[in-house]
């Protein structure tokens, strides 16, 4: 209200906090590879793993025979 008692309207946009919620799940159905919950490994890695372990036990083997 003004001083002279008469009422006042004012235009205003109301303002509300981002649904968190909502931008994770338009995120994972528009983008599914980048926006996923499970994260796989790579298969190449884990090879590469195998691959060096194999060729320790090989040479702990071979140091072992060697040592008598």
């Amino acid at each position: 209200m003004q001083s002279g008692g008469t009422p006042v309207t004012v235009k205003y946009t109301e303002h509300y906090p981002p649904d968190t919620t909502a931008l994770v799940f338009w995120l994972r159905n528009r983008q599914r590879g980048r926006w996923r919950d499970k994260v796989e490994p790579e298969a190449d890695a884990s090879n590469d793993f195998l691959a060096e372990l194999d060729a320790a036990s090989a040479r702990a083997r071979n140091f072992s025979c060697d040592r008598g």
